[in-house]
């Protein structure tokens, strides 16, 4: 019998120490687990995110693009049917007003102005935002009206953006579209129209920035910067700029830019760039391209979000994530604690026990000696 005790009493001391390392095993575990899967999931958020911001700068440039070739393709379009106007192919006194009528349909537009350039290259009618005649400049030494005496009637010359030398956008980069105008057969001059960078910007690449801090950029085949929000870029050639900044990864990130704009598709990058105004700090930089394609003529739209200050929307999830995390830890930490203590309780409990139940058998055994002597 008290062998039985014996052996009942062990086990059960084992049962309560297994018990007692079971939980301390589960609660480390599960802490483990928690910590790895909070790690993970703060990963999978940020790869999503990443995922679905480029995706919708993606969408937004291609928009953007779109209305772009749209809008050149339509201007284009009137231009040839302006081109065939009986008072400007004559070059009578009335193309004035014509030019004026043309303008006035499109001042709401990026257009700045428009020229008729008679045979010698010299204008002879403008009308534009400035309100100055332009007649008497030369222009025979600009590309389009060199394109122009070569050109069929109804084609469209669209040239690189380039430095104005003319009236109120003089020294600001300007698209310039021309078409020939034909008398009888013969070239008699063409029509130019010009438009500024910064007027398209303003019309159709402002409205595409997805966050307040979202950059819009415009290069050129080559690189050379046509639209930036930072003075200081425009006109220069990035992939130059890029190749004068050393930093861990510069030369990877050159080469990406490098293909980018030598490829008409759209792309994403992840990537970290210097800053602007200071060359010194880096930032990561989410970005989505798209290609403006005109004739033979190719830029590069760019929408860069810097990944610092995009991050800051998912800012709650991440607080959410925290927050749940802190109460699993703390719920596992109290259930741990509570089965240590009901451990203690049982520990003592059984000690307790064995202890009464040993007194109590070594008085019975006292007395069944002392009976025996008294026998």
């Amino acid at each position: 019998m008290s062998m039985s005790r014996f052996l009942s009493g062990l086990l059960n001391t084992i049962s309560v120490r297994f018990i007692k390392d079971l939980i301390l095993v589960f609660a480390i575990a599960f802490l483990v687990l928690a910590v790895l899967t909070y790690a993970w999931q703060g990963r999978t958020t940020e790869q999503s995110f990443v995922q679905q911001t480029q995706t919708r700068q993606q969408v937004i440039a291609r928009a953007g693009a779109k209305s772009v070739e749209i809008f050149l393709k339509s201007l284009g379009d009137t231009m040839t049917l302006l081109a065939s106007n009986n008072q400007i192919v004559e070059a009578d006194e009335g193309g004035v007003e014509v030019l004026n009528q043309f303008y006035s349909a499109w001042n709401d537009t990026s257009v700045n102005g428009v020229v008729f350039i008679d045979a010698n290259g010299i204008v002879k009618f403008s009308s534009g935002r400035s309100g100055r005649s332009l007649s008497g400049v030369n222009l025979a030494d600009r590309d389009y009206f060199a394109w122009a005496k070569g050109a069929n009637k109804g084609e469209i010359f669209l040239g690189e953006p380039v430095i104005s030398r003319l009236g109120s956008d003089e020294g600001q980069y300007i698209l310039t579209i021309a078409t020939p105008v034909h008398s009888d057969g013969e070239f008699n001059g063409a029509l130019a129209i010009g438009m500024l960078i910064s007027d398209i910007s303003s019309t159709y690449f402002e409205p595409l920035r997805i966050t307040k801090d979202t950059q819009v950029y415009l290069l050129n085949r080559e690189g050379v910067i046509l639209k930036s929000p930072y003075q200081q870029l425009l006109g220069v050639n990035y992939l130059d700029y890029l190749e004068g900044v050393s930093y861990k990864g510069s030369y990877a990130v050159r080469n990406e830019f490098s293909f980018m704009l030598s490829v008409p598709t759209e792309r994403k990058l992840d990537v970290i760039l210097p800053e602007a105004d200071n060359e010194n700090e880096l930032m990561r930089f989410l970005i989505a391209t798209s290609p403006i394609v005109i004739g033979n003529n190719r830029w590069t739209l760019a929408l860069a979000s810097p990944m610092k200050k995009t991050f800051a929307f998912i800012s709650p999830f991440y607080r959410h994530q925290t927050t749940m995390l802190m109460l699993v830890i703390g719920s596992v930490l109290g259930i741990t604690l509570l089965g240590i203590v009901a451990h203690r309780i049982i520990e003592r409990n059984s000690y307790l026990e064995g202890f009464t139940y040993g007194r109590d058998y070594g008085d019975r055994e006292d007395k069944k000696k002392s009976k025996r002597k008294s026998v």
